[in-house]
């Protein structure tokens, strides 16, 4: 069954240690996790799945933007590799184009986006529905760490892709920067 984590950059330290344990718990309890690979929440998710004694059976699915951005040291150095569950979301040729557009509708538009940022937005839509899009294999639930804005939802950064996503396709989200 899979599941998603991902939050702000600035996701506090409490709060990524928190989302180690849920990673790890999720993994023993047979839920394999989803991130978008970024510093920070994406990360610690995934740090606390391979704590898991079950993680090579459950595994875990990284969906990077591209095959060079988070290849960077800056940005820790993953390179894909299908093997280990690293995807680069843009081999996904069969589902990458209807990717884009529900990203682009999710966000509102890509306006001033570069083509970085517009892969950026396209990978969370593998994050939250899986890369057939098909809807039994979308993620069980969403998992993150952003702060809210508005009344529709919404939150800060591009985490907000992920959570409109979740909103259209009826995905329950839990966000760890409410006390409830």
């Amino acid at each position: 069954f899979p599941v998603t984590i991902e939050g702000s950059r600035e996701t506090p330290q409490d709060v990524l240690e928190l989302m180690r344990k849920i990673g790890h718990y999720f993994c023993d309890t047979n839920f394999r996790g989803r991130s978008g690979g970024a510093p920070g929440a994406d990360t610690a998710f995934f740090e606390g799945a391979k704590r898991s004694v079950r993680y090579d059976s459950v595994g875990f699915d990284v969906y990077l933007p591209n095959s060079w951005l988070f290849a960077k040291p800056e940005f820790g150095g993953i390179k894909p590799d299908p093997n280990r569950g690293i995807y680069d979301a843009t081999t996904f040729t069969d589902t990458y184009e209807s990717a884009t557009e529900l990203a682009a509708r999710a966000r509102g538009s890509f306006h001033g986006l570069s083509k970085t940022g517009i892969q950026l937005h396209t990978r969370n839509v593998f994050q939250v529905l899986g890369p057939t899009l098909d809807p039994q294999y979308h993620s069980k639930c969403v998992v993150f760490w952003a702060e809210p804005i508005g009344r529709k939802g919404q939150v800060r950064g591009g985490t907000n892709t992920a959570v409109q996503l979740a909103l259209q396709h009826d995905v329950p989200m839990y966000n760890l920067f409410l006390p409830n």
